[in-house]
């Protein structure tokens, strides 16, 4: 268990007095202390380039799978349409195309449905932009 909710924002800090909300929040969660990376298989004293090379594999085998230009934006992105939630699984921003890009992730196979799900997606982005992460 990594206790990241004990750990957030744990950091101390000035800048619920420099910086206005959401500024301030969210330069309070980037400063949480400390940072647990366990799930990248690191054990024992490890090289400062070992601990950056870690995070970046796997961000990068990502991106490289999907093709050059590809930005990530964020994973179970939230939506409320008319007052329901909505998530889309994981969202990037083609930097070339200046264009969301919509995954929606499935297992099993392909059922109909899916296609008036994903189109669905891809016009609220195209609608209303994600906010910014809160």
């Amino acid at each position: 268990m990594n206790k990241f909710m004990e750990r957030t924002g744990a950091a101390p800090s000035n800048f619920t007095r420099q910086l206005s909300a959401p500024g301030s929040e969210l330069a309070q969660q980037a400063a949480r202390d400390p940072y647990a990376f366990e799930f990248l298989g690191l054990s024992g004293d490890v090289a400062e380039k070992d601990l950056e090379q870690a995070p970046m594999n796997r961000i990068v085998d990502t991106l490289r799978e999907l093709g050059p230009g590809f930005a990530f934006v964020g994973w179970q992105v939230h939506f409320d349409v008319g007052g329901d939630d909505f998530y889309i699984d994981l969202l990037f921003f083609h930097v070339q195309q200046l264009r969301y890009v919509v995954i929606k992730l499935k297992a099993g196979k392909f059922q109909p449905e899916y296609a008036g799900k994903i189109n669905f997606y891809v016009t609220l982005v195209d609608d209303k932009p994600p906010a910014p992460l809160e």
